[in-house]
């Protein structure tokens, strides 16, 4: 993930899982619930 960054040139990256709790797994990398994923998107 961490070259994926990098070599992308991405600001931030996010793991969704199935899970319930949101947490950092590094500087720019953070783990989401699914049912959080709708928070990151634009509103239309």
């Amino acid at each position: 993930m961490r070259t994926a960054l990098e070599t992308l040139d991405l600001e931030r990256l996010y793991v969704v899982y199935p899970g319930d709790r949101a947490y950092p797994l590094h500087d720019r990398i953070d783990v989401l619930p699914i049912r959080a994923l709708g928070e990151l998107l634009p509103k239309k």
